[in-house]
Parts: structure tokens; C-alpha cells; sequence
């Protein structure tokens, strides 16, 4: 605990805090204390502290956080509580404990299109430096769609070659093969969102209690800001001027103090049940109330709140506010600007893209400069939650959508991030190459080795060109059901357990893993006939909203070439394994709608060319040459990967993982009359009658807990008799 501060009671401001080893320091002290568990969601920077010393130990009296706000807290996570990280580790036992007594499944029951792939164990993830090796050739390969291949939409049929073939471009069978590798070598995961996510705000789940106000300040670095606390009555919009229909923030002149408006804020505050159609009791419904409310007292302490325009809606605000009660002001920081901001900014963009209007613009550099009459300034209303007399996850709506504390990339363990080093690379991205930035590098400390870096790719893959000639009549035109895909913010798809925010510390969060999607057995099963599940992906009710797309009808044939160069026997022999897997079992998924079973590939190798030394003295281009056979590829270098990375063991989950998803065969229940994503049923008021869909399902499974690959293996062979 380090020495004794004093004999006696004493009090002292709490001036820092280290989450990560769990101590805090006084202002007047130097040494760092250790915080005791039943106080930590109770000590913030800022907290002044009764305490006296026993011996060594910390006897902590009283707590007092009313001041909390005079402080600058260096950020929101901070701010809020340390519980987040106090505790550093837990047993791995207990986090599977946890897992396994979370999960309610029916694997009878529960499917949906795609799963993830684990990651596999941190510690046998290894960085290497980029090394050539010495052998280049050439991979001669045929593919076969047993499933519909996307082949264009929107009235384009993109993926046709100037001489009418079918074409399957490169950049596709590269994206699968390098997914597939990054698995079995234990490689970085690319492509992950390094931007914190939004979601919406669920007010039952969460418990959030709504506290308006009015911006009093904004913060800076070195300041926190200021929102002064308001009352709120309703008023029909129906009874406001003209002048008051548009949506946004307009400053009223109202008598706090009178009688008339203190009655009002107290009527307000009432809930009183009332019939549908009928006006709110407690609400202002009259035009002569709202000029009743207003005065000609000096200078503005109320805002009419006209908010965004939307379908039946009856009602706005009025806040009204006191700045001479000192209770009344919250404190916020400059983290929960930020998100502030940043949420404007969104919502302005899906507005756009609806071709709709946001009636508020993000606070540029200069906050306390606005050069737009719609940029959000001081004397507008928020909304926000209260901590401590902190505000809390600002917002414009009572229902709001609200910023995570922490990015995706911040839940891939940090042996399973994208390389910075080009010194320490994993293996997919030595084989296919990568940009880094060694200055983001943790272990940078040599100036020398510069920011960015290139590493090329030694594997060049050919488009695959289909064998026949394009022919209509092997096109097809429908319009698909709708998608349905979660976005990453449904947790229970994307995460192992917890969420994104603060729920467990940080180093317990973790990604489920590797995205892949399943074959749909049964349609690869109809052998071609796509007539006997068109239906199952198909909108009957010509929905305008709905993709319309071309495919190509199954058991077309294309042939491609994958080009290395200066690989080792290791690097070639995994390739070699990731092109066919299992073969006979092992498919590949292609292209798009990849969730309505469309893509299923088979891949076979025809050759396996490697160079000579005599390619420059031979005339003859085969010369330069020596195919190899499949026992002869298979022995000298598939065995070599096979064997280097545990590849045909019972130790690497992720690989059982791995193979069974990629088999054409499995439990789930996609079957041919059914869409592949799980649709609930509601009534369509519109069209009078009970419909299926998707969405209905996701809103009332919102903490639908998705099996995972290793629950389908167990659960096949439980089925098959094994134990």
C-alpha cells in the first residue's frame, strides 16, 4: 500500500485515477492508493474523501462527489465509473461459465444465414519478418456454381467480359481464398470497423431516465461544459403561429417566478390517463394558455422545442429554465461533445439520403462562433442523462441513438489486429500483402523504420471466365425479399458476451470471430433445379424497394489461374489446401445474396505448375515448367502445412469451425420453401392480412443469442450417436 499518510481523520480531492491497476491518488499526496471494491463505483476524480489510515490499510469514511464537477475529467469512460477495468482479469472458467448459462438454444429451431469462425488461441498467433522464398508457378483451376451466381442488378448485368463470357472477377476468389487462410495460419483480421457504432437507445432494457435542459457552455480541452436543467410542458402543435410550425429552437420570454407558470410546470409534471384522440389534461391545448405563459419580462428563460416533422404527432415542448439556481446546472465533458457532434453529423447524412432535413448542423471548430442559424449553439435545448451531476449520453430525442464507448477493433485481442509492423506480419499478409503505418506500431521506438510501409502481394489471381459463351437463357430476373442483416450493434450476433459499452472491462470484451456464411444444403442437393427453391428467395409482391437482380442458373463452368511467386514450401502448401479443403465436402461461397444460398462453388485444382531453372535457356514455354500431381503436391508441400499448423488435428477449434461451415452438408434448416432468414408474422393493417417478415422477427429478438458453429458440430454428432 506503500507508507503512511497520517495519523488521524483527514480529507483530501481525489486528483487522479488509474483504472488500469485500480488506485487512486490525493491531491496532496504522492503516493497512489488502492481502491477498495465496495467503493469503486463511488470514488471519481474530484471526489472529496474523509478517510483515516490504519497501519497501511485505507479506512475510507465518508464520500462526497457534489464538487465532482469542478473538475476535468480527462474522459467519459473516467467520468462515469472504474469498475470498468478494476478488475483486470477474470478466470477463463468463469467467462465460459458465464457464456454457457446465457445461452437458451434450440438448434432445431434457431438458424439464420451466416456465423463466425473463433479466432483461435492469442498465444500461438505469430509475427514474422517478410522472407522470399524460391518457388513460383502457376495453379490451373475449374470452378463449378452448384447454387445461382449473382451476376448483376439494377438492370446491369455486370459481370460479363467484351466477348460475351460470364466472368467471376478476380478480387472475389482472392477476397475468399485470403478469408480462408487468415483462418488456418492464425492471420490478422482486415476490414474491421475502427469507428465507434451507434445504437438505439432501448428505454425499458436500459432504465434511462430523460432530464432536459438548456446549454449554458460548451466545453473545451480545459473546461468542462454547462447545461442548465428545465422543465418541460407539452403544447399542441396544432395551437402554435405560423411562425413556430418549422422545426427548430425558438426562445421564449417567460415569468419563472409567476404563479400562473409555476402551476403549469407542476400540472406538467402529472401523468393522467386519457382516451386516444382525446387531448393530454396536463398539456397546453389552447392558443390563449401559450400567450398566457409568455411575458415582457427582460431577457429569455424558456425554448420552444419544435422538433423533427413526423407522421400523427401531436405534441412539442416548452422548457423552461431558472439560471439563477445554481442547483440546476450539469457538467459535461468534451468526450460527450464529441459524440454530441458526431451523432449530429450522422443523422444529417441518413436524413440526406432519405431525402429528408435535420434541423440541426454540428458544432464546427469555433464553438463558441456559429456560422450557420441551424449549428447547434448555447441556448438550445438537449436532452441527457444525469450522473453525479454530470450529463450524461447527450441527445435530441427522448428515445435516442447513442455512441459506444468502445470500436470493434477494440474487441479483436490485439494478437488478431490488423499488422503495423513490418518487421512482425502475419502470414495472410505476408502471402498477399498489406499497407501498414509502423507508427502505430506499439513496439516503434526506432525512428528509423519510418510510418508507412508496402508489402506486395506474391499471389496474382486471374478472373474466372466461364466456358460457355453468355446465352440468355441461362439468366434470371427476380426480385428479392428483403435482406433483414443485423448491423454489428446487435450484439448477441457479433459478440461472444457483454456488449460494446461498459458492462464487463474492457480487456473481457471479444468478437465471436471470422464471418462466414453456410451452404444451404438442400438447394445444393436439387442438383441444378433451381425451380424447386426459387421461391423461397423470391418478393411475389414486386415490393419496388426490394432488390431486383440477374443470376446465373447453377452448374455453369469457369476456369481460372492463380499465379505465386517466391513462396516457401510451407506458404505454397497452404494455398494449395485453402483452394479445396476438404475435397468433395468443401465448397466456396461467391458473389452476392450469399445469404439466400446464392454462391455455393466448387473449386478444383486441374494443375499445379512450378518453374524450372532451365525456364531460360528453354525455347519451349512448358519446358520452363514441372507439373506436379496431386500425390505429389499433396506430399511435398500440403503435408508440410498440414503438419506445421495442426491443420488435421483435434487441437485448433477454429479449424473444425471452419471445415464444417464450408461443407456442403449440415443441420441447419434452410430448407427449400422457406427464406433463410427467420421471419416473424404481424398484421398489415394496409393490406388487411397477417404477413411474414424479417424485421418483425428482429424487433421482437432483439436478445436472441446466435448458436455458435461448435453448438451445430455437437449437436450433429449427438445426432449421428457420438458422444
Amino acid at each position: 500500500m506503500g507508507k503512511k499518510i497520517s495519523k488521524g481523520e483527514k480529507r483530501d480531492i481525489v486528483e487522479n485515477i488509474n483504472e488500469k491497476d485500480g488506485t487512486f491518488k490525493f491531491k496532496h499526496e504522492n503516493e497512489y492508493m488502492k481502491i477498495i471494491k465496495r467503493f469503486k463505483n463511488d470514488i471519481h476524480i474530484g471526489s472529496n474523501i474523509k478517510y483515516k489510515m490504519n497501519g497501511l490499510n485505507l479506512e475510507i469514511l465518508d464520500i462526497d462527489n457534489s464538487k465532482c464537477d469542478n473538475y476535468q475529467n480527462k474522459s467519459t469512460e473516467n467520468n462515469s465509473s472504474i469498475n470498468k477495468t478494476s478488475e483486470k482479469k477474470k478466470d477463463d472458467i468463469e467467462i465460459k461459465k458465464y457464456i454457457d448459462e446465457n445461452k437458451e438454444l434450440n438448434l432445431k429451431k434457431d438458424y439464420y444465414p451466416y456465423n463466425f469462425v473463433s479466432l483461435g488461441k492469442v498465444d500461438e498467433a505469430t509475427r514474422e519478418t517478410f522472407k522470399r522464398g524460391n518457388l513460383s508457378g502457376k495453379i490451373k483451376c475449374s470452378l463449378k456454381n452448384l447454387t445461382p451466381l449473382f451476376i448483376g442488378g439494377n438492370e446491369d448485368k455486370e459481370h460479363t467480359l467484351v466477348e460475351e463470357k460470364y466472368v467471376i472477377p478476380a478480387s472475389t476468389i482472392k477476397g475468399e481464398l485470403r478469408n480462408i487462410i487468415e483462418v488456418l495460419t492464425r492471420s490478422c483480421m482486415k476490414n474491421v470497423e475502427d469507428e465507434r457504432l451507434t445504437y438505439r437507445y432501448q428505454m425499458k432494457k436500459n432504465g434511462r431516465t430523460n432530464i432536459f435542459g438548456i446549454i449554458h457552455k460548451f466545453p473545451t480541452e480545459k473546461e468542462l461544459g454547462k447545461i442548465i436543467k428545465a422543465d418541460k410542458i407539452k403544447v399542441k402543435k396544432s395551437i402554435l403561429p405560423d411562425k413556430y410550425q418549422e422545426s427548430g429552437f425558438y426562445p421564449l420570454k417567460v415569468d419563472i417566478k409567476s404563479v400562473f407558470v409555476q402551476e403549469w410546470i407542476k400540472k406538467a409534471k402529472k401523468i393522467t390517463k386519457y382516451n386516444k384522440g382525446d387531448d393530454d389534461p396536463n398539456a397546453i391545448n389552447d392558443f390563449s394558455n401559450f400567450k398566457k405563459l409568455q411575458s415582457d419580462i427582460a431577457g429569455e428563460n424558456a425554448i420552444l422545442w419544435v422538433s423533427s416533422k413526423i407522421d400523427n404527432k401531436i405534441y412539442e415542448k416548452i422548457l423552461i429554465f431558472d439560471k439563477e439556481t445554481s442547483d440546476n446546472y450539469y457538467s459535461f465533458t468534451k468526450d460527450e461533445f464529441d459524440d454530441l457532434n458526431f451523432l449530429i453529423k450522422e443523422r444529417r447524412k441518413r436524413e440526406e439520403k432519405e431525402n429528408s432535413y435535420f434541423y440541426i448542423n454540428e458544432v464546427k471548430e469555433d464553438s463558441e462562433n456559429t456560422s450557420s442559424p441551424n449549428t447547434l449553439k448555447k441556448g438550445d435545448a438537449i436532452i441527457f442523462e444525469e450522473e453525479n451531476k454530470n450529463a450524461i449520453r447527450l441527445a435530441f430525442s427522448e428515445i435516442p441513438r447513442l455512441r459506444y464507448k468502445c470500436k470493434p477493433i477494440d474487441l479483436v485481442p490485439e494478437q488478431f489486429r490488423p499488422c503495423m509492423d513490418k518487421e512482425k506480419l502475419c502470414f495472410a499478409c505476408r502471402l498477399f500483402g498489406t499497407i501498414g503505418d509502423n507508427s502505430k506500431s506499439k513496439e516503434n521506438n526506432d525512428n528509423s523504420k519510418g510510418e508507412s510501409f508496402a508489402i506486395s502481394s506474391r499471389v496474382f489471381v486471374t478472373d474466372a471466365l466461364s466456358c460457355d459463351s453468355q446465352d440468355d437463357r441461362k439468366e434470371h430476373e427476380i426480385i428479392l425479399k428483403s435482406l433483414g442483416e443485423p448491423h454489428p450493434t446487435l450484439l448477441r450476433f457479433y459478440l461472444k458476451y457483454g456488449d460494446y459499452d461498459d458492462k464487463y472491462a474492457k480487456d473481457k470484451y471479444e468478437i465471436r470471430g471470422r464471418k462466414f456464411y453456410w451452404h444451404h444444403s438442400k438447394k445444393i442437393e436439387a442438383n441444378g433445379d433451381y425451380s424447386k427453391y426459387i421461391k423461397s428467395f423470391t418478393d411475389e409482391t414486386n415490393t419496388t424497394t426490394n432488390s431486383k437482380i440477374y443470376f446465373l442458373e447453377p452448374l455453369q463452368e469457369f476456369n481460372f489461374e492463380i499465379n505465386f511467386k517466391d513462396l516457401s514450401e510451407e506458404e505454397l502448401g497452404i494455398l494449395l489446401y485453402s483452394i479445396e479443403i476438404e475435397e468433395g465436402k468443401s465448397l466456396h461461397k461467391l458473389g452476392k445474396a450469399k445469404a439466400y444460398g446464392f454462391g455455393s462453388c466448387e473449386i478444383k485444382i486441374d494443375k499445379c505448375l512450378i518453374k524450372t531453372e532451365n525456364k531460360y535457356t528453354s525455347f519451349d514455354k512448358n519446358d520452363s515448367f514441372k507439373e506436379y500431381s496431386k500425390k505429389e503436391y499433396t506430399e511435398k508441400f500440403i503435408k508440410k502445412a498440414k503438419d506445421e499448423y495442426s491443420l488435421d488435428s483435434n487441437e485448433r477449434k477454429e479449424i473444425e469451425e471452419l471445415k464444417y461451415i464450408l461443407n456442403r452438408s449440415n443441420i441447419l434448416n434452410f430448407s427449400n420453401d422457406k427464406n433463410s432468414f427467420p421471419e416473424k408474422e404481424k398484421y398489415d393493417s394496409k393490406e388487411k392480412k397477417m404477413k411474414y417478415n424479417t424485421l418483425n422477427w428482429f424487433m421482437n429478438n432483439k436478445d436472441y443469442k446466435l448458436p455458435t458453429i461448435s453448438d451445430y458440430i455437437k449437436e450433429s454428432e449427438k445426432r449421428k450417436g457420438k458422444k
